[in-house]
């Protein structure tokens, strides 16, 4: 019953701390999602700035052009700031994306961190309580083998005396037996030894 409330107590602690593993594993998975979130948001706000801006250099080339400008060095200047615009979108894209990158795999990296050293913990115990159990295991089948041993000793003992005490009985029968023919052949012998004197007289 010990060792059965001992093992109930270690499941039950294992699968607490397995609750609390898989909560910690939500609670990670949760903050990444949000921080994808706000990245993509922030993400969305820059590239609809960009996208102003572009629209408003495209307006105003559009402009630019029925309003037939005075020369076209205000027209590629005007290209010259929707390519800069275009660009910094780019770029902005390609710094945003990195940033999202980096945080999302050092957060990722964080957490299979502590997932790892919570699951490498909560194995240690499953291992340390799996030896426990072997442990008893072991002790119960070796006191089961040496009460077997004790009652086959016991049954060993108890047969040989049976057997003694059969033998001892089988030879006081035979030894009775053999009284009782040696007695009834000397009244053989004495009543034919009494014929034959009668019969001689």
């Amino acid at each position: 019953a010990r060792a059965r409330d001992a093992k109930m107590k270690l499941l039950s602690e294992h699968s607490a701390q397995g609750s609390a593993v898989q909560q910690q594993r939500e609670v990670l998975s949760e903050e990444i999602r949000i921080a994808r979130e706000l990245a993509a948001e922030r993400q969305r706000r820059r590239v609809g700035d960009t996208r102003s801006m572009q629209e408003r250099a495209i307006q105003n080339v559009n402009s630019i052009r029925e309003t037939r400008p005075k020369g076209r060095k205000e027209i590629e200047q005007l290209e010259m700031v929707r390519n800069d615009a275009r660009q910094a979108r780019l770029e902005e894209k390609r710094i945003s994306a990195r940033r999202v990158r980096e945080q999302t795999s050092q957060e990722a990296l964080q957490a299979s961190r502590a997932l790892w050293s919570d699951d490498k913990a909560q194995a240690g115990e499953a291992l340390r309580a799996i030896n426990s159990d072997g442990r008893l295991q072991r002790d119960s089948e070796r006191d089961a083998r040496l009460r077997e041993a004790l009652n086959l000793r016991e049954d060993v003992r108890s047969w040989q005396l049976s057997s003694r005490a059969i033998r001892a009985r089988i030879d006081e029968d035979r030894r009775e037996s053999a009284r009782q023919m040696r007695e009834q052949r000397m009244v053989h012998n004495e009543a034919c030894h009494h014929a034959s004197l009668q019969v001689l007289d």
